[in-house]
């Protein structure tokens, strides 16, 4: 998912500095209707994309401070990292004004008491060092085309179930384009990427594929128990590593 890239390139390549601290000072009161707003608030305009993810409030907070982003960035005013590092900071932050139970395939019919709170613009973190950052590495591609996965360890955290798109308001939030074809319900976004391991014919094979590949002391994975894989399935692979 872009969100996932997003946040983990901000976390482990960009770090704080002066001039973040300053756009997060000032800039906790911008307010605009854009995308976010049509596609995710309670507008009550459009009953077809009158979709409760957000309030209409927190929506404009959010819309407001993505356009700026992106025109900061246009303007060269923030260097790559610090876009980054913004972008992934509004989408933590609005998670944590989301009117969601958990994940985003359905939002409440009522606000709940944490989704009315007003959103607040804050760093994804503070550290103004982050050790050997250069280094760090972020693929934004399929994890069966890496070319190399020879780590000490290697954690996975691979899709469970057929439900594609469960993080569609925030991987709009990030790619943020008025191409992009929000349909249905629940604002899914249309041709996104469909993962392997979400399908029942080909995810024990997309594993396989995968555990043959990794070259690592320790392989952990988080898998739910109600997945398209038993345990014995999961039980078979790692016995066969």
């Amino acid at each position: 998912m872009i969100v996932n890239i997003t946040v983990n390139y901000a976390k482990l390549k960009c770090p704080y500095n002066e001039k973040l601290q300053r756009i997060f000072e000032s800039w906790n009161k911008i307010s605009n209707y854009g995308l976010f707003c049509l596609n995710y608030a309670d507008h009550n305009d459009d009953e077809r994309k009158n979709r409760k993810f957000f309030l209409l409030e927190n929506a404009r907070k959010i819309d407001g401070i993505r356009l700026f982003i992106e025109r900061y960035y246009q303007k060269q005013k923030i260097t790559q990292s610090e876009y980054f590092f913004l972008l992934a900071s509004l989408i933590v932050s609005a998670d944590k004004v989301a009117n969601i139970t958990s994940v985003y395939g359905a939002y409440l019919k009522k606000f709940k008491s944490t989704a009315r709170k007003n959103f607040q613009f804050i760093p994804i973190h503070c550290y103004w060092q982050i050790p050997k950052y250069e280094k760090n590495q972020i693929f934004q591609k399929n994890s069966l085309e890496i070319d190399s996965l020879n780590y000490h360890i290697c954690y996975l955290d691979p899709p469970y179930n057929n439900r594609r798109k469960n993080y569609a308001p925030l991987n709009f939030l990030a790619i943020y384009k008025k191409e992009l074809d929000v349909y249905g319900k629940t604002g899914l976004i249309r041709d996104s990427f469909i993962s392997s391991f979400c399908c029942k014919k080909t995810v024990f094979k997309s594993f396989t594929f995968l555990l043959d590949r990794i070259k690592s002391h320790y392989v952990l994975i988080s898998y739910n128990s109600e997945g398209l894989l038993t345990v014995s399935q999961l039980r078979t692979l790692f016995e066969n590593l």
